[in-house]
């Protein structure tokens, strides 16, 4: 009996996430215009960091030990993450629990953690995210001659791992909002700042210094610098630090049910 519950509560999980797809999808579609303005944005920022890292690899392409090529794949994978992440995030927290937005996730029949984490969908995002995706195997296929399909495997276990890493990180601050006002200076220093230096210079930059553990175990560290590093072969310190990324990552999932249990009871106390 309680096997079937579980399959049942499972099915309505997966049906509800495969609604919130298709209500952004079709949402999209029928603006046109701004599907195809986001479609030639993406363009225009590709191009734009094909440039950038062009630049970078002159700077510090000896120290990294990478070629051009995995500068781009780089790119691609910080891509995906960033945008994918809008989709899996409780986005401005803080202020929908101000204006008391919340109460209408409190009377849906669903997990309210799953219903505001997923209630950021749009069709902007998914279509940018799959444009990322296609880009980055075609490249892949393109150049598959760089990187053996064991490596390929792997990196993309390992970037699927470092992708959710990300989403749980960045829930893991916008969920204090139960107990503080304004967490959006928090969360925008934990990902604005902190994340995206990690992002733009790698943490091989850091590597020398006594906070190396800290940025190879930052969410760009994971899904950026050490996923291009398997697909290069480079196993050592990735799997070196996916064993105490893993820990942190049971950390945060932990943090976040408590932060919610007892956030929930304090909104629905005072909220």
């Amino acid at each position: 009996m309680q096997q079937y519950v579980n399959q049942n509560n499972f099915r309505k999980y997966v049906n509800f996430l495969l609604t919130r797809f298709k209500i952004a999808f079709f949402t999209s579609k029928e603006y046109k215009s701004n599907l195809y303005s986001h479609i030639l944005s993406d363009l225009v920022i590709i191009t734009t960091y094909m440039i950038f890292f062009k630049i970078v690899l002159g700077l510090i392409g000896d120290n990294l030990n990478w070629i051009y090529f995995d500068f781009w794949i780089y790119f691609l994978l910080l891509g995906i993450a960033a945008k994918s992440m809008y989709n899996f995030t409780l986005r401005k927290f803080s202020k929908i629990l101000l204006k008391g937005d919340f109460n209408i996730v409190q009377l849906q029949p669903i997990n309210r953690f799953l219903n505001s984490v997923t209630q950021q969908i749009t069709g902007h995002g998914m279509i940018t995210t799959f444009n990322f995706v296609i880009i980055l195997i075609i490249s892949i296929i393109y150049k598959s001659n760089l990187y053996t399909f064991t490596n390929i495997i792997l990196a993309t276990l390992f970037f699927i791992f470092g992708t959710i890493y990300f989403y749980i990180y960045i829930n893991f601050f916008e969920s204090f909002a139960f107990f503080f006002k304004n967490i959006e200076q928090t969360v925008r220093f934990a990902n604005n700042q902190i994340n995206y230096i990690n992002e733009f210079y790698t943490p091989k930059v850091f590597e020398n210094t006594k906070l190396k553990d800290f940025f190879f175990l930052l969410p760009s560290g994971l899904y950026g610098y050490l996923t291009v590093e398997i697909l290069k072969g480079n196993y050592f310190l990735s799997l070196h630090y996916l064993y105490y990324a893993i820990v942190i990552f049971v950390i945060f999932c932990v943090s976040i049910a408590l932060l919610w249990k007892f956030g929930l009871k304090k909104y629905e106390a005072f909220g």
